[in-house]
């Protein structure tokens, strides 16, 4: 909805107390979000001492689109304000092409801006919700414009790439009494992310508690900011200590 500086200062001065408590609250979370290019010196952005980066405002996007009431407001294509009466939301996108989202703004330093939220079905089938900024555009419905580019490009970079095969080898289990186990991926491991992104599979493996029948879980592989997993299972049984082993090792002990 069209920007309304002075509601932005009486809000944080009813929440805060004070702008100043507002500003150092905002930038201490925006430091928490790993926001390290932003810094904000006023409660409606309309400073120029008030700056951040497309890549920072993504991030801040991605976490207000999670809070419902927050993601409800963005798309709303006009309101009803007390005194004002009903004012029209100025993202001409909204509502059409899979667009519920976010915030247009404009002003002499910054230039034409737009953090824009759609949701966009990926080429294994599942939706997600994808979010661009354009920043420093020649006037606001040019950023807006800009982004159509930018969220169509989805459906050939947001990809599948597989980390994990299922049945490649994870890990090893050290069996002093026989030979090693090997510790496999059950499942294939895909995930789908945009073209080029550096993702390092983490894993996370048990103690082995004899005896432990093949197949069993031993763990898992995941990626950091991914909900896609596969279980590490045992690829062959370990067996208890034979007795023999038992003896010799009490001796040597």
């Amino acid at each position: 909805l069209p920007s309304a500086n002075n509601m932005a200062d009486t809000l944080a001065r009813w929440s805060f107390g004070s702008t100043r408590e507002y500003v150092a609250y905002a930038n201490s979370l925006a430091l928490s979000l790993g926001m390290k290019q932003t810094t904000i010196t006023d409660a409606s952005g309309y400073a120029p001492e008030t700056v951040s980066t497309a890549s920072d405002l993504v991030i801040l996007a991605s976490v207000a689109m999670r809070e419902p009431v927050l993601a409800q407001i963005v798309a709303q294509s006009s309101a009803t304000i007390p005194v004002q009466g009903e004012v029209k939301n100025v993202n001409w996108l909204l509502g059409t092409d899979g667009v519920n989202g976010i915030k247009t703004g404009n002003t002499d330093q910054a230039g034409g801006c737009f953090m824009v939220s759609a949701s966009r079905t990926l080429p294994d089938g599942t939706k997600k919700t994808v979010i661009a900024v354009i920043l420093g555009a020649p006037t606001r419905n040019n950023a807006i414009t800009d982004s159509k580019p930018l969220l169509n490009a989805v459906a050939t970079n947001y990809i599948p790439v597989k980390l994990a095969t299922k049945g490649q080898i994870i890990g090893y289990y050290s069996v002093s009494w026989n030979k090693n186990v090997m510790a496999v991926a059950k499942n294939d491991l895909m995930v789908t992310t945009w073209r080029g992104t550096s993702m390092k599979p983490m894993v996370a493996l048990s103690d082995a508690k004899v005896p432990m029948s093949a197949g069993a879980v031993v763990g898992k592989i995941s990626v950091k900011n991914h909900t896609e997993s596969s279980d590490v299972v045992l690829s062959s049984e370990i067996k208890s200590p034979p007795l023999g082993w038992r003896f010799r090792r009490a001796y040597q002990l």
